[in-house]
């Protein structure tokens, strides 16, 4: 072999190759098709075995089902027609592959080859981006049929092939990497399994964010032990506001005490709350397959003006608390805090937020509670 061949490992590649292909040729089996009815594994084994051939071998593919597909009535010619397609879809000849699709839309609209000739004529013929055309799958009235979902052939409905493709076809961004990472370690029910990648991803931000939480527990600590002298402040300075705004200030920088620190905390919610509203919204395929709910909430990926208002309440409570702190100036702080709170319910129905972000939003203000409930005392014990 070597007089005719340097490297006979490269020389036997094409062999391989060859015989490969012979093999998944030999997969397909049209024989299955003459049952009545057609089994619908028989489809999907043939469909399958179809899409892994290479072109040269589809397009042998092709001559033997168009000879099978003239010898036959009924389903068994319907099948043998959206198999038909297929191969030419793998032999790379869309211009034939639309044309085949049509002929089987034509024999019967209403059957699942029809319906699933159309949704390869779409891919085909629409122009649409993949991604587009699935999300607007997802939202159509549900059918039922053979639907390719990432590199396999499924029998299943329409809404769920295009939630699966939508999901498959993002597998390699980080972020769903690690969000599906997440559900896949969920005990809660399926339609409450967001709750626990909500609560797993709050939990991170609080870790991530402890330092600046430490800082704002510590500032709650200073305020309350400078009470008394604030309220005396208060008492002398009543009728002039920028003498006692003045002296307040004064108090202040004589302790050390910078207000941003309580705000920052509040800063780092914020941040996090875009980046959910950004990187969700990849995740959104997976909710809705899994039947995602809250309460009367049945479709998260739409503004629900009941979540807007929930969160309205919830994102009031740390203001109320830090109120509750700050001698003589609760009613400002309240104020502030209302303000706030309606311009982002402005913003969150204006531009339509989803459901799920608002939902994240309150998890991580009720974390933020729960978290300063427990610093503020450990501050307390720990600090002079």
């Amino acid at each position: 072999m070597n007089r005719f061949c340097a490297h006979p490992k490269r020389c036997l590649a094409p062999l391989i190759w060859l015989l490969g292909a012979a093999a998944l040729a030999a997969q397909v089996d049209l024989a299955g098709l003459r049952t009545q009815p057609v089994r619908h594994e028989a489809i999907t084994a043939a469909l399958q075995a179809l899409w892994q051939l290479p072109p040269p071998a589809a397009t042998r593919e092709t001559q033997k089902l168009r000879a099978f597909q003239a010898s036959t009535e009924g389903e068994a010619k319907r099948a043998a027609g959206l198999l038909l397609g297929v191969a030419l879809e793998r032999a790379r000849d869309s211009a034939a592959a639309a044309e085949t699709y049509r002929a089987v839309l034509s024999a019967g609209p209403a059957t699942p080859y029809a319906i699933s000739a159309r949704a390869r004529l779409r891919r085909l013929t629409d122009g649409e981006k993949p991604e587009d055309l699935e999300r607007r799958m997802s939202r159509e009235p549900e059918t039922q049929g053979w639907f390719l979902v990432g590199d396999r052939w499924q029998w299943t409905r329409s809404r769920q092939a295009a939630l699966e493709s939508l999901l498959a076809r993002r597998a390699d961004h980080l972020s769903i990497r690690f969000l599906e990472l997440l559900h896949s370690k969920s005990t809660f029910p399926p339609a409450y399994s967001y709750l626990f990648v909500f609560l797993a991803l709050g939990l991170g931000v609080k870790v991530l964010a402890l330092p600046l939480s430490v800082k704002s527990a510590k500032l709650t600590v200073q305020l309350g032990r400078l009470r008394p002298e604030i309220e005396r402040i208060h008492s002398l300075y009543r009728g002039d506001p920028a003498r006692l705004q003045q002296e307040t200030m004064a108090l202040w920088q004589q302790h050390g005490i910078k207000l941003w620190g309580g705000c920052a905390v509040g800063l780092v919610d914020l941040i996090f709350v875009i980046w959910a509203l950004v990187a969700l919204a990849d995740f959104v395929p997976r909710l809705a397959l899994d039947g995602a709910r809250f309460g009367w909430v049945s479709d998260l990926s739409q503004p629900n003006l009941g979540v807007v208002l929930l969160w309205f309440g919830v994102s009031l409570v740390p203001g109320v608390i830090a109120a509750a702190r700050q001698p003589g100036q609760g009613a400002q702080m309240m104020t502030a805090v209302l303000f706030s709170g309606v311009l982002f319910v402005g913003i969150a129905w204006y531009w339509d937020w989803p459901a799920y972000v608002l939902i994240f939003w309150g998890l991580l203000s009720l974390l933020g509670v729960l978290m300063n409930l427990v610093l503020v005392p450990i501050c307390a014990a720990t600090t002079r």
